[in-house]
C-alpha cells in the first residue's frame, strides 16, 4: 500500500541502500512548518519500507479504505 499522508503533514522518503530508510517529516500549519522529524531507519530484507515508515510515525499516514 503506497505512502499517503493526511493533511498537514509532508513526507519524503530515501533508501541509500537495501537496509537503511531515511524518512522526513515535515508538520504544516496552514503555509507555515510547525516541525521536522527525522528518521534513520535501518531494516530487514524481508521488511516493507511503506510499513516501516507508518509504524515509525504513524499520525502522518491515513488508512485507505478499501
Amino acid at each position: 500500500m503506497p505512502l499517503t499522508t493526511r493533511a498537514g503533514f509532508g513526507v519524503s522518503v530515501s533508501e541509500p541502500d537495501p537496509q537503511t530508510v531515511l524518512m522526513k517529516v515535515t508538520v504544516h500549519e496552514g503555509e507555515r512548518i510547525k516541525g521536522v522529524h527525522e528518521f534513520h531507519l535501518k531494516k530487514h530484507p524481508s521488511q516493507s519500507t511503506d510499513d516501516m515508515c507508518r509504524a515509525a510515525f504513524p499520525i502522518a499516514f491515513e488508512e485507505v479504505a478499501l
